[in-house]
């Protein structure tokens, strides 16, 4: 099977020799992060680079990340996870890769969706046919011109956070202080009280247009302090907006990104 071939020969559908060089470096770029990052790795593989047929992919600056096992077939629940969390990785970072748009099905309905950074926001487009035509199976990323790999993602993971231990402190002076977010303990899916509920508040608060972006579209989190899904989804928005692991735990470092906003938890 297709994913199967790319396991040993990633590139053999990209015809990524005759792309351009920046977004051939992107390409390559992509290819590490995906493999870095374990949520990803079992899923995702790339497709049409440059090909004929296409304006967008002639040009040498398109890409498709394929999703499933093979093309033209309807992703998994587990596939579309895993492309979820690379398009808001994309999309938090669309202005370093100078990301044209991105069009993808987000919720697998049979008609494709356009993210555009002049718009930065999701549009329905019309039914094209067929699960491939509807972006159903595949992410397609165009890339304006001079796009090319930041260096500054070169170590950057997706879904795989690790938690560095917590070295034990100096003795008690006595004297009451703030605790760091290395000395608070992880929220997580089926974490329950305060601290869930000042969670919820403060990305109600700081962040009300996830609401825009997240499933179900429209509503803010409720605040009743219990971590669920659609908590969890909502903190892996931050996390993709913030350039963190999407991983939808709230451990030490999307802690400190919080409190950044004044979130408390």
């Amino acid at each position: 099977m297709t994913r199967t071939r790319a396991k040993g020969d990633p590139f053999w559908a990209t015809a990524i020799t005759r792309m351009e060089a920046g977004p051939a470096r992107i390409v390559r770029g992509l290819y590490a992060l995906v493999q870095r990052s374990p949520a990803l790795k079992p899923y995702l593989w790339f497709g049409s680079g440059w090909r004929t047929g296409s304006a967008e992919h002639g040009s040498g600056r398109a890409i498709d990340i394929i999703i499933t096992e093979n093309t033209n077939r309807r992703p998994t629940a587990a596939e579309r996870a895993a492309a979820m969390q690379l398009v808001r990785f994309l999309i938090a970072n669309a202005k370093a890769l100078k990301i044209q748009w991105i069009l993808f099905s987000t919720d697998g309905k049979p008609r494709t969706q356009s993210w555009s950074a002049a718009r930065g926001s999701w549009k329905n487009l019309a039914d094209r046919g067929s699960i491939a035509a509807n972006h159903v199976d595949h992410i397609h990323v165009y890339f304006k011109a001079g796009a090319d790999w930041p260096r500054a993602l070169n170590n950057a993971i997706i879904g795989a956070a690790t938690t560095p231990p917590v070295k034990p402190g100096p003795p008690s002076t006595g004297v009451s202080t703030l605790p760091t977010p290395a000395s608070v303990a992880t929220l997580r899916p089926g974490s329950r009280g305060e601290r869930v509920k000042r969670l919820q508040q403060g990305l109600n608060k700081r962040f009300p247009a996830y609401r825009h972006q997240v499933q179900p579209k429209g509503r803010l989190l409720s605040t009743d302090g219990v971590y669920g899904a659609h908590t969890e989804r909502w903190v892996r928005e931050f996390q993709a907006r913030s350039n963190l692991a999407v991983d939808g735990i709230v451990g030490p470092a999307t802690l400190r990104a919080l409190n950044k906003y004044g979130i408390r938890p």
